[in-house]
């Protein structure tokens, strides 16, 4: 029986904090500046015994083998093509961190900041690249990506990062945020940096005038997008009227287009505090998170977030909700080779 989670891993980051970082190439010998070749032997040793006791714990089988090759070639390879450099000290360190810490399934404060720099790409923009560790500046400033359909292959890529700016009542703005589950949603297009206004500030940016105005109070007048905000807290945009978001058990579904057409959608903002939108369900209602042990069609029901199938055809089978776990089955046998693609794995620009 094959048991497949709704979620990721999280571990995926751990090789990301070799490659991240613009330190001055540097090489060495001693203990605390070793060489490349046994920088990437005892890390890859290290890293792989940590990914070892997060499978154990999951209960997935797991080669220590297999993952050590498969880190070995994945930094040799890097080496090899000359597209990055590698820092002896902070190669040292880095080690040090992994010793101080093990059988950790994420990477850990001091572990992202001592690996900081290890590696670092030299590629400039515009060179041919197979992943982003080759790009000088990533992930902070390059990636490494196809340019359209029709490219002949990714190459390094600038990127902007700015922060964005806090529009008041009445001034121009290209997008909103809003809080979701706890963290801050924003929802923008057009320049950077972007100009935004806040829910909590009672703010929206409407999109007829592209400024911001106070949020609409529930029965007054609405864009028809319920997923877009606009609507005070505790109301949702249906018909192109602020109503009322639905209790426990009521639906979920709201129609997101004008009379006389009907195009009734599952939506995550359509439930009160505290409430899900179980979507997978054959009817969509809002319910109570559920604990470990319930039935689950998606993470979404599940307090934990976390929803177990005991089969690979999600729609022919019911999940149950459990603990969450960092590791999958296909990810421990390969020894996560899959996430060292720089190139596709957003994990590689969340560990800073």
């Amino acid at each position: 029986m094959i048991t497949r989670s709704m979620r990721g891993a999280a571990f995926a980051g751990l090789l990301a904090m070799l490659v991240l970082g613009c330190s001055d190439s540097n090489d060495g010998g001693d203990a605390g500046t070793p060489t490349a070749d046994d920088f990437i032997s005892e890390a890859s040793a290290l890293i792989c015994a940590d990914v070892g006791d997060c499978c154990e714990r999951d209960g997935n089988a797991f080669s220590a083998a297999r993952c050590r090759a498969n880190y070995t070639t994945t930094l040799e390879s890097h080496l090899a093509r000359g597209t990055v450099t590698y820092d002896a000290a902070a190669g040292g360190r880095c080690i040090e961190a992994f010793r101080a810490s093990p059988g950790q399934c994420d990477g850990t404060p001091a572990e992202v900041a001592d690996c900081d720099g290890v590696f670092r790409g030299t590629l400039p923009e515009g060179a041919a690249c197979t992943d982003g560790i080759e790009c000088a500046g990533f992930p902070e400033s390059a990636l490494c990506l196809d340019q359209d359909s029709d490219s002949t292959g990714p190459v390094c890529t600038p990127i902007r990062r700015s922060q964005p700016v806090r529009a008041a009542r009445g001034e121009s703005c290209t997008g909103t945020c809003r809080p979701v589950d706890g963290v801050e949603g924003c929802i923008f297009s057009g320049t950077y940096p972007p100009v935004l206004c806040f829910i909590e500030d009672g703010l929206y940016c409407a999109g007829a005038t592209s400024t911001c105005e106070p949020l609409i109070a529930e029965g007054g007048a609405c864009a028809r997008e319920p997923d877009f905000p606009g609507c005070v807290p505790g109301a949702l945009c249906e018909h192109e009227r602020c109503v009322p978001v639905r209790g426990e058990g009521e639906s979920c579904l709201v129609d997101i287009c004008t009379t006389p057409l009907e195009c009734p959608s599952p939506s995550a903002f359509a439930c009160g505090p505290g409430l899900r939108c179980a979507s997978a369900q054959p009817v969509p209602l809002c319910i109570v998170p559920q604990p470990d042990g319930s039935t689950c069609r998606s993470p979404a029901e599940c307090a934990s977030g976390w929803c177990e199938f005991p089969c690979d055809d999600q729609e022919s089978c019911t999940g149950s909700c459990g603990p969450p776990r960092r590791t999958t089955p296909e990810q421990c046998l390969s020894g996560f080779a899959e996430s060292a693609d720089a190139k596709s794995d957003p994990l590689f620009l969340r560990t800073r």
